[in-house]
């Protein structure tokens, strides 16, 4: 079967897009590129209207099935941040401005769905005012299928609410979402993608926000080992958690610099490993936006 639209592989390759698909760059250069150390600040994005209540039935412990009806329930197509998540996305900026986070950001990489792209530009800047670009990457959107909540517009459509935001990688439409939803092995293989293609970009420090679901996905994912646990825990809203790691000269394999500063910023332990995509927290902070107790 042919590939979905937003992936361009060649031989020996990971993942990429359209901004800067492997068919253009030699295996050599993939290799060095992966090799040099990356920064990542993995953000999730602040309440949205589908979560208000299931976040909270979470909170106290329900089960998965309880969480999605609660959220078929109070659904929403590519569901927008709330208030209180815009007051969520400002204060995490005014906590990445005063730990100076985007001092070295080069580009920001956004999910097509527009709770995450909204966080992006309030927590880091409007693409017309910052140096950095803001890039929409396809396959980083949350659990798909199902729910509405996870299906997001036609491109331009999002080009017309978000100008500035380059969404030349992704399809026109979104093909991909049906009525069954994602099984989680999918949503992790999906996340596993994002970050070798982060691994392929040319970018030293990257700021990605994406959705709760398939970051705990992601760094639980077999091929992935998260030295620190706090990396594999579900994301809060709008909570930030910085990384570092590298691929090896081979592709299955990445060296691993741990400097585990938490969220206070005390200095920790350092180590170096060698694992399948391994990656180690930085730092880290919650949003000190509280959500309302729902009933």
């Amino acid at each position: 079967s042919q590939p979905p639209e937003w992936v361009h592989s060649a031989p020996g390759s990971v993942v990429g897009c359209a901004m800067a698909p492997p068919s253009l760059l030699t295996r050599t250069t993939l290799t060095v590129l992966a090799a040099m150390p990356k920064t990542i600040h993995f953000l999730r994005h602040g309440q949205a209207v589908h979560n208000v209540r299931a976040e909270a039935l979470r909170d106290r412990g329900c089960s998965g099935d309880e969480f999605i009806a609660q959220m078929k329930e109070d659904d929403a197509l590519d569901a927008d941040l709330t208030s209180l998540g815009r007051e969520q996305a400002l204060e995490a900026g005014e906590r990445v401005a005063a730990h100076k986070l985007a001092a070295d950001v080069e580009l920001v990489v956004v999910s097509p769905l527009s709770r995450a792209i909204e966080t992006a530009i309030i927590c880091f800047g409007s693409p017309d005012q910052v140096a950095y670009p803001f890039v929409c990457l396809e396959p980083l959107r949350e659990w798909n299928g199902y729910l509405q909540n996870g299906q997001r517009r036609p491109r331009d459509e999002l080009e017309r609410k978000f100008p500035g935001v380059d969404f030349s990688g992704i399809p026109a439409i979104d093909t991909s979402w049906t009525s069954e939803l994602e099984t989680a092995a999918s949503v992790g293989e999906r996340g596993l993608q994002c970050l070798r293609w982060l691994a392929q970009r040319e970018e030293r420090t990257i700021a990605v926000v994406g959705h709760g679901g398939i970051y705990q996905e992601t760094f639980n994912h077999p091929a992935v080992a998260a030295g620190d646990s706090t990396l594999s825990k579900r994301f809060g809203n709008c909570e930030l958690r910085s990384a570092r790691f590298w691929w090896s000269a081979s592709p299955e394999s990445v060296t691993v610099d741990q400097t585990n500063y938490g969220a206070e910023g005390g200095a920790g332990s350092t180590r170096r490993d060698a694992r399948p995509l391994g990656i180690e927290l930085l730092f880290s902070f919650a949003s000190l936006a509280p959500a309302p107790d729902q009933p």
